[in-house]
């Protein structure tokens, strides 16, 4: 497909989008995905947010296994309250290691593990361009300028997708797909797939006995009536 074509189709698909219908910033409640690479089963995600007085608190859990690598990352943001939704402070651990938290000196970076509140809010309109400098989350030093590019309604997936492409350095370092409502559904980052999934139980699957621990049994809200996963 030529650049022009392309550039064509991304312009209709953009017309699809409701500009007037103004998407909930974060749904509340707790939300699996599923982590697979090459057809393999290698890993599962939590991710639970929960809306306080004037605030907004995004808890991650994410965790893999491959052959004898067992290896798990937590994190918490909180984030003011919508629509401004600035995160205030950001704690991470990898592992048993001792959990480090930043505070927001700068609302412009953005901490690794907490590009889902960016995302968000990423406008879908084709060719969008989103700069944003990444902290790192283990050394608190700031990575290069990355930049968020809002693709289109992304026929290659289930055309109900709207997908957000991340670039660094000039090459695409991973992929998210939003539906209508903003909520993120997949994501592929180097070619380890992250898929959302209806329970616990299958996002952990053939896992549960070697990651089942690290993930509570809390009661989990029901799937949205459109949800493709129902």
């Amino acid at each position: 497909m030529t650049e022009n074509r392309m550039s064509r189709v991304w312009r209709r698909a953009s017309d699809r989008w409701d500009r007037n219908r103004v998407p909930p910033p974060f749904d509340e409640g707790t939300t699996w995905e599923r982590v697979e690479q090459r057809d393999s089963h290698i890993g599962v995600r939590r991710r639970i947010v929960v809306h306080l007085e004037d605030s907004i608190r995004i808890d991650d859990t994410f965790a893999l296994a491959e052959g004898d690598f067992i290896g798990s990352w937590s994190a918490s943001m909180d984030l003011t309250a919508p629509p401004e939704s600035i995160w205030t402070s950001y704690t991470f651990a990898v592992g048993n290691g001792d959990p480090v938290t930043y505070a927001c000196e700068d609302d412009t970076v953005i901490p690794r593990f907490g590009i889902y509140p960016v995302l968000v809010k990423v406008p879908f309109e084709a060719g969008h361009l989103k700069a944003i400098t990444v902290l790192d989350d283990r050394t608190g030093a700031t990575a290069d300028v990355s930049h968020l590019v809002s693709v289109g309604w992304d026929e290659a997936v289930n055309g109900q997708w709207w997908r957000i492409d991340q670039y660094h350095d000039g090459e695409r370092r991973a992929a998210y797909w939003l539906d209508a409502q903003h909520r993120l559904k997949r994501s592929d980052w180097d070619g380890a797939v992250l898929a959302a999934s209806p329970s616990r139980s299958v996002a952990l699957g053939d896992l549960a006995d070697t990651l089942g621990h690290l993930f509570s049994e809390e009661p989990e809200p029901a799937l949205p009536e459109d949800s493709p996963d129902r």
